[in-house]
């Protein structure tokens, strides 16, 4: 088929909406200011908590620091073993009351609906950690960024259907006009919903 199919229109419709955009924008601006958190923790990650500690990082003994990353990256309560495995490698325990105090620290911040939407437009689902579970606001961040992540995903395919219609076009030989004259259109076709998709995914894009 030429352009989205009804189906795929229809979810589309489904998971655009403007108005929670309009309604919820005050509430998402205002989570806006956690952003150097999240870049702070995110840049700790990066060399002491998304994977098995290194023998440095066990024996710096920033055990506060390493639970508020992994707090501010959603990880459980049993994220502790992982670090207790990595660094009896090394005889080193944990501090697991000062990891865990951090921790708390850092689930905090990452229940916020900042982190809400990036979980979302990463397709991802929201952790676990959030005492009483996410707030309404985060989860309506949430699902911004879940239809933000649809839209990716429904533009990719369209996109390679656009290369696939044009590469046919390019071998289609100049006599055979009415098959040149179908793919033309079917590429307008596919270029209109690829622009109307895109145009929603930056007004969503806005929300977050």
């Amino acid at each position: 088929m030429a352009s989205v199919s009804n189906n795929r229109r229809k979810l589309l419709r489904e998971i655009i909406d403007r108005q929670h955009c309009l309604t919820n924008g005050n509430q998402t601006k205002r989570s806006s200011s956690h952003g150097a958190v999240f870049l702070f923790v995110g840049l700790l990650c990066l060399t002491a908590a998304c994977a098995s500690l290194s023998e440095r990082d066990c024996t710096a003994g920033h055990w506060h620091a390493i639970g508020q990353s992994d707090g501010a990256n959603g990880h459980l309560a049993d994220r502790l073993s992982d670090h207790n495995a990595a660094c009896a490698k090394h005889g080193i325990q944990p501090d697991a009351a000062a990891w865990e105090a951090g921790r708390q620290v850092g689930i905090a911040s990452y229940c916020m609906p900042a982190r809400g939407y990036a979980e979302g437009r990463a397709g991802r689902q929201i952790s676990p950690v959030c005492p009483g579970g996410p707030s309404l606001a985060m989860q309506h961040a949430h699902a911004a960024g879940w239809r933000h992540h649809v839209l990716t995903q429904e533009i990719s395919a369209l996109d390679h259907e656009i290369h696939k219609v044009r590469q046919e076009l390019r071998d289609t030989p100049e006599d055979r006009k009415k098959r040149r004259r179908q793919l033309r259109h079917r590429l307008d076709h596919l270029n209109l919903s690829v622009d109307r998709l895109r145009a929603y995914r930056a007004e969503l894009a806005v929300c977050g």
